[in-house]
């Protein structure tokens, strides 16, 4: 199996507020295809490495490879709390990822379960734990080589039809 995301003597480096903070300093790193959670000691650190792996920020020294293709970071609740409807963001998934919108819809509603009710509203209006779900849907909809994990995943009771999908 080849290497899906490969860190070579990388350093990387973020601002918090106006104190630059050292995420990684020479750090060497191998990730194979597979799912990936990212644990840090903080949640802006957690944040900064993961939009590192997925490719959404450069290292400040070093080498970051990339081959095949890094989900983004599946849970995190930021990337859905959007203006627009879910069902807006499933009609551009689908178009992304070049899905047939009907069958992406039927998809990603099945798995929403009592959740599908929120489909027509603004994300931002939906409950943190709707968007959770969606932002896990979302990962599903198509094959990533390396998925990137940002938070846990849903453990409600009936998740274990969504639970399925992801072992």
């Amino acid at each position: 199996m080849s290497v899906a995301i490969a860190l070579q003597n990388v350093s990387a480096a973020y601002r918090l507020g106006d104190k630059p903070v050292t995420l990684l300093e020479h750090a060497n790193l191998e990730l194979l295809p597979g799912r990936y959670a990212v644990v840090a000691p903080t949640a802006a650190d957690q944040t900064a490495m993961m939009d590192l792996l997925c490719g959404r920020r450069q290292p400040t020294g070093g080498r970051l490879r990339v081959r095949g293709e890094p989900s983004y970071p599946i849970g995190r609740l930021a990337a859905f709390a959007l203006p627009v409807t879910g069902i807006a963001v499933v009609r551009h998934l689908a178009a992304l990822y070049d899905l047939d919108y009907a069958e992406t819809r039927d998809f990603v509603e099945d798995l929403l379960m009592d959740d599908r009710q929120h489909m027509n509203r603004a994300m931002r209006h939906w409950p943190a734990d709707a968007r959770r779900r969606f932002g896990m849907i979302a990962g599903l909809l198509r094959p990533f080589d390396v998925y990137l994990i940002d938070g846990a995943l849903p453990q409600a009771p009936g998740d274990e039809t969504f639970m399925r999908r992801w072992t």
